[in-house]
């Protein structure tokens, strides 16, 4: 009988601890878990796919203020306001996130498309207003919205077929029908003039940049399109005379300003000091330089050179190019000015006093 008893107190026992540690294993799953709390930058990604950097180009407008965030693919942004444009700049994408260069502002992607700063301020994808001023053929200063007569006077507007877009401005319509790749050649300007889109007739494109840098590459036309390779855009002509890009960059005809145009040996002629070290580059108009450094003592190093676009292309790797400013700048960013050589440098090249 003792047996027994015990037996059954043993079983009891056991019984007793299997329950209790299902009844703590449950409260652990129930409503009282700890959850780990979302960094903002988590908040802005849903239970999809990571942003691509496509995903945040084109024209983004705040919800709580007049404000419009224009994303290019080139690397370059636009902020708009009430009044018009404020100001430009350029971004980079590390991660999940866009980042604007001059500010500590960055901006990611939501569930539902939309874009999210880094204070948590909502963007939904829009338009630009179509009220503000944007160049055209005729004047710089002339808005699409003002002109009244989209037949005779308005240079948007010529033989060609154009879509009807509506209530709004004719000249914002793309022209349809057969267009020609020599309707693209020439000079572009975009609004703020800040850089210029050279179409050549040799299947060549350049960017010129006001810091005086350049990008070059080819292009194709795709349909109605003219498609720059290296930029990965599209642009198309408009019926105001402008070309617009399906990413929104809109660039009205223009001329390359003088400086940056293309230039000749003779443009250097000269001798140029850089501004922070004791180095000095003296240019002749036969294609030679004199490159003079104090650095680890006294050393003059001839070279050959010679033009290339706006820039003068030296034996040693560097390149010179002015800036919209009239200002002497190499390849690596770094400033030079007007000077006269030192006093041990002699009058022809390659020689010392």
């Amino acid at each position: 009988m003792k047996k027994k008893t015990w037996i059954g107190l043993i079983l009891g026992i056991s019984l007793f601890g299997t329950l209790l540690s299902a009844c703590q294993s449950g409260a652990g799953n129930g409503t009282q878990e700890s959850v780990k709390p979302q960094s903002s930058a988590e908040a802005t990604q849903s239970d999809g796919e990571d942003p691509q950097s496509e995903d945040f180009f084109g024209i983004w407008e705040y919800e709580s203020s007049s404000e419009w965030l224009y994303i290019y693919g080139d690397g370059t942004y636009e902020w708009y306001t009430s009044e018009g444009l404020s100001h430009s700049g350029t971004y980079y994408i590390e991660g999940e996130e866009l980042h604007l260069e001059d500010e500590d502002r960055y901006y990611g992607i939501d569930g539902e498309g939309n874009l999210v700063d880094s204070d948590g301020e909502k963007l939904f994808s829009s338009e630009l207003p179509d009220t503000w001023e944007v160049p055209n053929e005729g004047d710089p200063e002339e808005t699409d919205a003002e002109i009244d007569d989209p037949g005779v006077g308005d240079p948007g507007v010529g033989d060609s077929e154009v879509d009807d877009p509506g209530v709004g401005d004719p000249g914002d319509a793309e022209i349809s029908g057969s267009i020609s790749v020599e309707e693209f050649y020439g000079t572009w300007q975009n609004v703020d003039g800040s850089y210029w889109l050279v179409i050549t007739d040799r299947d060549t494109w350049e960017m010129c940049y006001a810091d005086g840098t350049r990008d070059y590459g080819t292009y194709s036309m795709i349909e109605n399109g003219l498609f720059l390779d290296l930029l990965q855009e599209t642009f198309v002509l408009k019926a105001n005379g402008n070309i617009e890009s399906e990413y929104g960059r809109e660039l009205f005809p223009s001329e390359l300003p003088d400086i940056l145009a293309d230039k000749t040996v003779d443009n250097f002629v000269g001798c140029w000091k850089y501004a922070d070290t004791p180095v000095w580059i003296y240019v002749f108009p036969e294609g030679m330089y004199d490159w003079i450094s104090e650095e680890d003592g006294i050393n003059i190093i001839p070279g050959t050179c010679y033009a290339d676009n706006n820039e003068l292309i030296l034996e040693n790797g560097v390149r010179l190019f002015y800036n919209l400013n009239g200002q002497l700048m190499d390849n690596y960013g770094d400033m030079l000015q007007v000077s006269v050589p030192p006093e041990y440098y002699g009058s022809d090249p390659g020689q010392m006093q």
